[in-house]
């Protein structure tokens, strides 16, 4: 039985791998040959952000690195190469633990808040450079009990945390899930703090809400009546513009 099957395999298996290598293997070396070179460019262009934001440093403010900052930051951020906006972080971070202005913001602990952070959690938090506080609110359905109507002191979350980008998110294309998961991230991160408030409630520019009330009324009352929103808001912590400062600007 082993002499046939010492013959007979290798017949079998030839074809095979002739198969393999003319296709799917011809196709996962192609692939892998780029992904080799897209990283490389990747790493390439870190290192130049790195070397350009110390360039941007006047020559008697510079500092010796910080070996508490950069020996994590660079080892940490070979896992985050691949989104553009998380190594500009890094470098950024880097660059500023040298940066003797920017002393007073450095903190060891940003390497592992970055390490949290997706890439829409930072393009959200970027937003908190210019506005330090925004609207959110809270899609609430009030109770209806048969023969007693609707229960204004008694309602259920049917979205817990609205948040939309200013300037950029609209009443199409606003995710509502992604930047509610996203704010609430930063706020367990410490970078942001939100508050809810009573109903009725609301900052003072009450037109800040325009865009989360036209969501409701032409996204949520399709399939929900009694519908209501509690408003409130959301701003950066001190850590959180610290942070910024840091890993940002």
């Amino acid at each position: 039985m082993g002499e046939i099957s010492d013959v007979v395999l290798p017949v079998v298996q030839q074809p095979l791998t002739d198969i393999w290598d003319a296709t799917v293997g011809s196709w996962i070396g192609f692939w892998a040959d780029k992904k080799r070179l897209d990283r490389q460019l990747k790493f390439e262009d870190y290192k130049n952000k790195i070397l350009t934001e110390c360039g941007k440093i006047p020559e008697d403010k510079k500092l010796e690195p910080q070996l508490s900052i950069i020996g994590p930051a660079l080892e940490a951020s070979k896992f985050y190469i691949d989104e553009e906006i998380l190594r500009d972080m890094f470098a950024k971070l880097i660059a500023n633990s040298m940066n003797a202005d920017k002393q007073q913001f450095i903190n060891a602990a940003f390497v592992e808040i970055i390490k949290q952070m997706s890439p829409v959690d930072a393009n959200i938090l970027k937003t908190f450079i210019k506005n330090k506080q925004q609207p959110i609110s809270r899609f609430i359905e009030y109770r209806e009990i048969p023969g007693q109507g609707i229960q204004k002191d008694q309602y259920f979350p049917l979205v817990d945390l609205v948040y939309t980008i200013p300037e950029i998110d609209s009443i199409n294309n606003a995710n509502l899930i992604a930047n509610g998961i996203s704010i609430n991230n930063l706020s367990r991160l410490g970078l942001l703090d939100c508050t809810l408030f009573g109903l009725g409630e609301c900052l003072a520019e009450d037109n800040m809400y325009a865009l989360h009330q036209q969501i409701m009324n032409d996204k949520i009352k399709i399939q929900h009546l009694n519908v209501d929103m509690i408003k409130g808001l959301v701003k950066i912590t001190p850590l959180g513009t610290a942070f910024i400062k840091s890993c940002m600007e």
